[in-house]
């Protein structure tokens, strides 16, 4: 659920966790879905218009960010049920991949006015493959967000 102003408090960032799932390559890019979940007992709000950034294991970033060509994420907040009831998505791509293996160690998502949110990037360097390099000058290019989406946990009944 999507509002103007938010119908619960802010969350917290010691009440959220985030993962991190392979979506697989298409169209020369690798996409990415980010989870960010509420595992805390009370409903809370966090602001629609996220930033992501992939970081090295030195935590500097591994990709400069490009724009969609999608509509931009709307001001607002999305409502996070409690006991990870459900969950936000953020999906994004990488493009221009000309190295070999991914030097990204952790994904940062930052949330206005809550804060930021790390997790691990534990991906296969296969996954990888069908990435098309088009300026090996360039680092590669994380394309974010594509899409944001809330949805019940499968299995809930929300």
């Amino acid at each position: 659920m999507t509002s103007s102003t938010p119908l619960s408090r802010l969350c917290s960032t010691n009440q959220l966790s985030a993962t991190v799932a392979s979506l697989g390559s298409a169209n020369g890019m690798f996409a990415f879905a980010f989870y960010v979940t509420n595992e805390g007992s009370q409903r809370c709000a966090i602001p629609s218009v996220r930033v992501l950034t992939l970081l090295t294991q030195g935590g500097v970033p591994a990709a400069e960010v490009g724009r969609t060509g999608y509509p931009l994420a709307q001001p607002g907040f999305l409502e996070l049920l409690p006991d990870a009831a459900n969950r936000t998505a953020l999906v994004a791509s990488v493009g221009n991949w000309c190295g070999d293996p991914f030097p990204s160690t952790e994904g940062e998502i930052t949330l206005a006015s809550v804060g930021s949110l790390y997790t691990p990037l534990d991906l296969d360097p296969r996954n990888f493959q069908g990435i098309v390099c088009y300026d090996p000058t360039r680092p590669p290019l994380t394309v974010s967000p594509v899409a944001v989406v809330t949805a019940p946990l499968a299995g809930q009944g929300v």
